[in-house]
């Protein structure tokens, strides 16, 4: 690619509102054409992301480890975990919560469970451990 662009989105998976612009974001994404066009000449470009907790209580929340392992689902099932989350289902297991949604690979599962019990990357965040403000809830970069 001629030129790479990663967005930072940090967001509260906790909230509606986290929740939502988090499948926003994604789904723009999804639809970005690979290539821009500046006068005659056409430059391929790549676009990253990393999904974010915002707050403590983001951190916590079973959306957290998919996001960290976001690129692993590939945009369809993201989407799908995304509008299957409900604030009820912060009280359950992350691995009851993976397997409520359909389409959700058993190794895939397995990987995030494991990742999540050893190195939970959710909240070792420096701006969490630090209480750092960040400039609101839900935000991109």
């Amino acid at each position: 690619p001629d030129a790479r662009f990663i967005l930072e989105m940090f967001l509260d998976f906790t909230s509606p509102q986290g929740v939502d612009l988090a499948t926003r974001i994604i789904t723009i994404l999804e639809e970005l054409s690979p290539s821009l066009k500046v006068s005659d000449e056409e430059s391929q470009i790549m676009v990253g992301y990393r999904l974010l907790p915002s707050t403590q209580n983001a951190a916590d929340s079973v959306l957290c480890p998919v996001m960290e392992h976001a690129s692993l689902f590939g945009v369809h099932l993201l989407k799908k975990v995304l509008s299957k989350h409900s604030p009820a289902d912060e009280a359950r297991s992350l691995d009851s919560f993976l397997q409520s949604v359909s389409g959700v690979p058993k190794d895939l599962r397995k990987q995030i469970l494991q990742s999540a019990s050893q190195q939970n990357a959710c909240n070792s965040s420096k701006y969490l451990l630090s209480n750092l403000s960040l400039p609101a809830k839900n935000f991109v970069v």
